[in-house]
C-alpha cells in the first residue's frame, strides 16, 4: 500500500485510485494466478492482457487525466 501511496504522490499512479483498494486488487490478481494456470488454455496471453489492463487502470497518463 505504501508503494502505491508513493506512486500517487509522485504522479505515477492516478490520483483517483485508492492505494488500499488497489493493493487488495493486486493481491487478488496474484492469488488467482495458480487458478488461471490450471484452467486457462492460453494463460500467457491472458496474463499479459491482465497486466496491461492493470497498468492502464493504475498508471497516470501524464497529461493530467486519469
Amino acid at each position: 500500500m505504501r508503494l502505491l501511496e508513493r506512486g500517487r504522490s509522485a504522479g505515477d499512479i492516478r490520483q483517483d485510485v485508492d492505494p488500499r483498494t488497489a493493493a487488495w486488487w493486486l493481491v487478488s490478481l496474484l492469488a488467482g494466478r495458480s487458478f488461471r494456470a490450471a484452467v486457462v488454455p492460453d494463460r500467457d496471453k491472458v496474463e499479459s492482457e491482465l497486466t496491461e489492463l492493470t497498468l492502464g487502470a493504475l498508471l497516470s497518463r501524464g497529461d493530467g487525466e486519469p
